[in-house]
């Protein structure tokens, strides 16, 4: 049979790519058209341009599911929401991505293979999803680097909830990203029992609530969500009573800050000295970048021999300076920033009650496209 190429085992002339070879002798490490690329000596590969798959999906509350051969560009739009399921970690090699960008105006979830929450998207963002683990079915398997899509911010605002109670973030048009602060309230100043001249008695100061601080969430992760602001706790009523505690703040279940206690009521005393510890900080919230213990109630000092007292100082908060104690018969001051402690109560020969606490505080500052 005849043939119209021979080939000869000892040449040294390269296969013409027509006859399925490449045509070339050597490794081509800078671009050149129409030529074969090849790694250079430090396994790179240069190129003008790559250029990755592409896939549009319109959004339709529904989950569209990734694999290993899905296109590495998966653009969403239109006007509700999408779940987007990354794909089985054993299918895959370390360091391969997604790039996922939300062109719709709903809420783009991103999650694990196994159902968990990788990222939530809001709309008018991107992010790049990238492979760190190839085994598990969690989020710990993957990294997320999320960034808005627009230019830049072109707006700030701020909504705040300072009364006690409970209300709905709803969203500032144009909102893609938040800072959340929260502040849980303080709790209140001991109360103090009057007695007999030169009888004395002073309460401790109230705790203040603690503080957690969430900056760049997604606004679609808080959209909706239920603000709680913490009522102020209550003065020990006029006696050797306790004041009560703070209470909780919180944005939904995404960011909490702890309320802070309340300081120890006081007996009237003829002791030379007798103190009354102040209530503790509220113990650090969760969700936040940062969440910061609320600071202690001062302590309080009374001298029933020669009628000297001093009630407890209410605890700072993060906004600033609670309240000074009281050093005569009176009732303990209340707090007056947001929350703090109140002070305690200072009593000779008639009852007193402690000073409230502050109300806590929730502020959301809102950046628009």
């Amino acid at each position: 049979m005849a043939t119209n190429n021979a080939i000869n085992a000892n040449s040294t002339t390269p296969l013409p790519i027509v006859d399925g070879g490449t045509g070339v002798t050597s490794v081509t490490i800078s671009p050149t058209a129409t030529a074969f690329a090849g790694w250079d000596a430090n396994k790179n590969l240069s190129a003008n341009n790559l250029i990755d798959a592409y896939a549009t999906t319109a959004t339709a509350a529904g989950t569209t599911t990734l694999t290993v051969s899905s296109a590495y560009q998966q653009f969403f739009t239109g006007s509700t929401t999408q779940t987007v399921q990354m794909p089985v970690t054993s299918t895959l090699v370390l360091g391969q991505s997604w790039l996922i960008v939300n062109n719709s105006t709903g809420a783009v979830t991103i999650t694990s293979s196994g159902g968990n929450t990788i990222t939530v998207m809001a709309a008018g963002t991107q992010a790049v999803v990238t492979c760190i683990l190839t085994s598990g079915t969690t989020a710990a398997s993957w990294n997320s680097s999320y960034t808005a899509t627009v230019v830049g911010v072109v707006a700030i605002s701020a909504q705040t909830f300072s009364a006690a109670g409970t209300s709905t973030y709803t969203p500032s048009a144009g909102t893609i990203f938040c800072d959340v602060y929260v502040t849980g309230s303080g709790g209140g100043g001991g109360g103090a029992a009057g007695g007999s001249a030169p009888q004395a008695g002073a309460g401790g100061g109230g705790g203040s609530g603690s503080t957690s601080i969430l900056y760049g969430v997604a606004v679609a992760t808080i959209s909706g969500a239920t603000v709680t602001v913490g009522a102020a706790g209550a003065g020990g009523t006029a006696g050797n009573n306790n004041g009560s505690n703070g209470n909780t703040s919180s944005v939904g279940a995404v960011v909490t800050a702890n309320g802070g206690s309340g300081g120890s009521g006081s007996i009237s005393t003829t002791a030379a000295c007798s103190t009354r510890l102040g209530g503790a900080g509220g113990t650090a919230g969760s969700g936040g970048s940062i969440n910061i213990t609320g600071g202690g109630g001062g302590m309080a000092v009374a001298n029933g021999v020669s009628t000297i007292l001093c009630s407890g100082n209410g605890g700072s908060s993060f906004w600033g300076g609670g309240v000074v104690g009281v050093n005569t018969s009176a009732t303990g001051t209340a707090g007056t920033v947001y929350g703090s402690g109140g002070a305690g109560a200072g009593a000779t020969t008639s009852n007193t009650a402690g000073g409230a606490g502050a109300v806590g505080l929730v502020i959301i500052i809102e950046y628009k496209s």
